[in-house]
């Protein structure tokens, strides 16, 4: 029983932490990260490429985050795990291979002015 609370919490700190992320997008317009160290974050282009992808362009969508479909899975993946639906070790594995891959791309992307922020 306590675990399940202690989960649910969990998932409720990532929603909020999630929500003032977006929040503060919106209303000033800027990566939050960016804009207080100068460094883009590994998520930088994610709404730019959701948008293109809503215009139904998958090139430029690709091109402002290749791994920009990658968001809702590991957002599903990562709800699912803190609340205790998924245990088997080798999806959790491949999620944190995805997980590390984007995060990866994403410094890559911060260090190299040769790819578009």
């Amino acid at each position: 029983m306590f675990r399940k609370k202690r989960s649910n919490k969990t998932v409720a700190l990532i929603i909020l932490g999630l929500a003032l992320l977006v929040g503060y997008s919106l209303i000033f317009g800027n990566c939050p990260i960016k804009e207080f160290t100068g460094i883009p974050c590994p998520g930088c282009g994610l709404s730019r490429a959701f948008a293109s992808l809503l215009k139904l362009d998958l090139n430029a969508a690709l091109y402002y985050h290749p791994l920009f479909w990658t968001v809702p899975i590991i957002f599903a993946f990562a709800v699912a795990c803190a609340l205790g639906k998924i245990k088997n070790k080798n999806l959790i594995k491949a999620f944190s291979i995805v997980f590390n891959l984007m995060f990866f791309i994403g410094i890559t992307r911060a260090f190299d002015s040769s790819i578009l922020l």
